[in-house]
């Protein structure tokens, strides 16, 4: 019996690790021959990988008034952020987020990071239930239900089109 127990939990964590997502991957992107990193990603990866994502999110100044608003109204919020590492309003938009997250006290490691390619494809993601047209595009969602996005540039700032979705007007 103890036997049979322990190859049944063995075969599931086989099973479970042969199917886990791969992080981090890389790509050549084949307009510019330029890698790319394409499917689940960590903030790290993404931080590391956009050029200048420190000195852009370093230099954003968001509504502190709306910052404190929003402070105490993440807790069911989730977010996914859809982005092109070759795409220039993500290399500006992803460290606008971050920032304005990061000043939120919400941990950015807990947010869903898919890169893609030109073609909105993810090579390796289920990404088509996203119905993703322009990157990048910050998916928010309440309670795994979406509320809202904000796509390619928010309409007024990041923090005021973040509120906007959250407290829903």
């Amino acid at each position: 019996m103890r036997l049979r127990l322990f190859l049944t939990f063995a075969l599931i964590g086989i099973f479970s690790f042969s199917f886990a997502q791969e992080f981090n991957k890389k790509a050549i992107e084949t307009k510019n021959n330029e890698e790319i990193l394409i499917g689940k990603c960590t903030y790290d990866a993404i931080f590391k990988f956009l050029p200048d994502f420190d000195s852009k999110m370093k230099a954003y100044n968001p509504d502190q008034k709306i910052v404190e608003t929003l402070k105490n109204k993440l807790g069911d919020i989730t977010f996914i952020v859809v982005l092109g590492t070759w795409c220039d309003d993500s290399k500006d938009q992803v460290p606008v987020f971050a920032k304005l997250i990061s000043l939120l006290n919400y941990d950015l490691n807990d947010i869903n990071y898919i890169c893609v390619d030109r073609t909105k494809n993810t090579q390796n993601y289920n990404d088509t239930d996203l119905k993703i047209e322009k990157v990048p595009t910050f998916i928010i969602l309440r309670n795994n239900k979406e509320i809202g996005r904000i796509i390619e540039t928010p309409v007024q700032t990041m923090e005021f089109d973040l509120s906007k979705i959250i407290t829903g007007s």
